[in-house]
């Protein structure tokens, strides 16, 4: 109740302030009909010591439940085809993780292969324009062949070497890739 009362007194006090009135707020704070004191507590509980408040006790009592799980409305079955269904779904994981490791393995062991016939092919496309350039070079020498011919040797030679490096680039690329599909170094 005193609290209601100070609120009140405050918004009053407000609503005075805003139309221009004297404030009230002093009065608020200072009026002992507003405040909560220690002899408003010491009242309070003196009229809550009545222990243990008119109830009476309840009686002892114990109580003891069986319980037999005959029937379980066919949760074990349920329960037995789901763990049988979880065990097959395991082994087909287990039979689809090998098979593609195989093919990972298998296919970065085709890739190396391919790039080790490329290596032996441009190889002998490299020796094959070396020889060209040379030959261009000496006919050049000689007079029997132009300047724009030794230059269409002299690149394609370059050209030749390039490819050669670059094969053998992608060999060891893909030597890589089988050592990361094997999961351990092959050299």
């Amino acid at each position: 109740q005193e609290e209601g009362g100070y609120q009140a007194c405050v918004s009053e006090d407000s609503l005075r302030t805003f139309a221009g009135l004297p404030s009230i707020g002093q009065f608020c704070a200072t009026n002992p009909n507003f405040h909560f004191t220690a002899a408003d507590a010491a009242a309070a509980r003196a009229a809550n010591n009545n222990f243990p408040f008119g109830f009476t006790k309840s009686p002892f009592q114990v109580s003891v439940g069986i319980s037999l799980p005959i029937f379980n409305g066919l949760q074990r079955a349920d329960q037995l085809e789901q763990a049988q269904a979880q065990r097959e779904d395991a082994r087909y994981d287990i039979r689809k993780q090998q098979l593609q490791n195989t093919q990972t393995v298998t296919s970065a062991y085709l890739i190396l292969e391919t790039d080790h016939q490329t290596i032996a092919m441009q190889q002998q496309n490299a020796a094959a324009a070396r020889q060209a350039l040379e030959l261009a070079q000496e006919k050049y020498r000689v007079g029997a062949a132009s300047f724009i011919d030794l230059n269409t040797a002299s690149v394609t030679y370059a050209q030749a070497e390039n490819e050669y490096i670059t094969a053998v680039y992608e060999y060891h690329k893909a030597f890589a890739a089988l050592e990361a599909a094997v999961g351990q170094p092959l050299r």
